[in-house]
């Protein structure tokens, strides 16, 4: 599908709810994104703020490797943080001669938002600023939720210089519950800001119409409009956003089509709006009546034909229905041709997503290309509205890994009580202790120094009054 500017930049300077951030892939990792282009759906879910509403897991690290014929070698590693509430920051790795390298590095502010975005600097060994993010927030107290009155992104170039700025216009319910209606966006000019685009949101008849117009002089020009059959405005918020708390932390997965409604757009060719795409569910799964088959079209000026289709499995586990696989097809005339683009998905016991396998058809059928493997930390869930926590006591992360020096070991306390940290190696024999005593609930970090140990795989084990955990590290000399 076609890419469009005023989306894009509008990702940029608003929330990107995706807790995956993936580095730069080869470009055929990027087939997978067909029909997935930023489009104004996507514009709606980048508008509000996830961060306050009940979970139950979150993803603690997403890995990604790429067939090379004979194996999978790690590509590359995102892991992320949490304290007794949220996600305070995420990490990069890319990997570089079988030893992961820091890339880059996101935190998050205690909205849950993208706060500051660094660049890992090799020669320095340190992250160097790259951007950063303030909000002004209202809180909707009915849905347990921040909406984003506006967003402002500013970038370093040896001091903080604004960028760009988006102010939405958010409506409200009689409840009080409180929904997106439109949004302005600015570009910094010196020390003055620019207005340089904005969208609308309305209700027409049964369906909800987006336009999007460009600044041009004193004038505002129409560039696309999206029309969302059989939705209303606060509706569409609400659908939007409910889809993301499902799929947020897999946006880089062909299920992430699942966020999108029937959606049609038209461009603007200076006196009238044309056809240009559209994307639709054409069926559903008779069982769970999820989306099973969706359409992908472009206008040809007299006429809509298929461009792309895509096909979704379901599989019944523990009373609910969840994707198996999904598969992309790319379409001769009207009929589907071999699939280009699949994916299989594998659950653990407790239904999480563990792996998705990709398959890419690169002129040779299909062929295994990348592998994507997810492994998740549980939250627990109180009242309506309460911030979540974790489940237990746990060990959050070793920083760096593999590590030459020095190492810092992060940990989380549900409750007080006494912590022994112990290190071993891959025999079981004890090599050091970072703690024993009594620690009160909350993150705390410990250091592991290297000195006087050899290369090598070690073991670190958290031991508290509610039970062991153990991760592995290795210190590289």
């Amino acid at each position: 599908m076609k890419k469009r500017a005023l989306f894009s930049v509008l990702l940029a300077a608003t929330v990107c709810l995706s807790s995956v951030q993936t580095l730069a892939q080869p470009v055929s990792a990027t087939a997978g994104k067909v029909g997935l282009s930023p489009t104004s759906s996507t514009v709606l879910l980048r508008a509000v703020s996830p961060a306050v509403r009940s979970q139950q897991y979150v993803i603690e690290s997403t890995t990604r490797a790429y067939w090379d014929g004979s194996g999978w070698p790690p590509y590359s590693e995102t892991r992320h943080v949490y304290d007794l509430t949220r996600r305070i920051e995420s990490i990069n790795y890319y990997q570089s001669e079988h030893t992961p390298v820091p890339s880059h590095r996101t935190t998050y502010a205690a909205n849950g938002e993208i706060e500051s975005f660094d660049q890992w600097d090799v020669e320095s060994g340190s992250y160097i600023p790259v951007e950063r993010y303030s909000y002004t927030l209202a809180f909707d107290a009915i849905r347990q939720r921040y909406a984003t009155e506006q967003s402002t992104r500013e970038v370093y170039s040896g001091a903080w210089e604004n960028a760009e700025r988006w102010t939405f216009t958010i409506g409200a319910h009689a409840s009080g519950s409180l929904y997106l209606l439109g949004g302005t966006n600015e570009v910094a000019d010196g020390a003055l800001w620019r207005v340089s685009r904005r969208f609308t949101l309305d209700d027409v008849g049964e369906d909800v119409v987006q336009t999007d117009q460009s600044r041009l002089g004193t004038e505002w020009i129409n560039t696309e409009q999206a029309t969302y059959p059989g939705q209303s405005v606060s509706g569409l918020y609400d659908l939007l956003m409910d889809r993301a708390a499902q799929y947020e932390d897999l946006l880089d997965l062909n299920l992430s089509s699942l966020l999108h409604p029937d959606v049609t757009y038209k461009v603007w060719d200076g006196s009238s709006w044309i056809n240009s795409h559209r994307q639709f569910v054409a069926t559903r799964d008779p069982a769970s009546g999820q989306p099973q088959l969706l359409v992908y079209q472009e206008w040809d000026g007299t006429r809509w034909f298929d461009t792309s289709r895509h096909e979704v499995e379901y599989e019944r586990a523990s009373g609910t229905d969840r994707p198996r696989a999904s598969t992309l097809y790319g379409v001769d005339g009207d009929q589907p041709v071999m699939p280009f683009l699949t994916e299989d998905y594998t659950y653990d016991a407790t239904g999480l997503l563990v792996m998705a396998l990709q398959r890419l058809d690169s002129g040779a059928g299909l062929e295994n290309h990348a592998r994507i493997v997810y492994t998740w930390t549980g939250l627990s869930v109180g009242n309506e509205g309460d911030a979540a926590q974790p489940m237990s006591n746990r060990l959050s992360s070793v920083y760096p890994d593999p590590f030459n020096t020095r190492a810092s070991v992060t940990y989380l306390l549900e409750t007080d009580g006494h912590v022994t940290i112990s290190v071993f190696d891959v025999l079981g024999r004890p090599i050091k202790q970072l703690a024993n005593g009594h620690h009160n609930a909350g993150t705390h970090t410990e250091e592991l120094d290297g000195t006087g140990m050899t290369s090598g795989l070690y073991v670190i084990r958290l031991e508290t009054p509610t039970g062991v955990q153990s991760r592995t590290v290795t210190l590289v000399k």
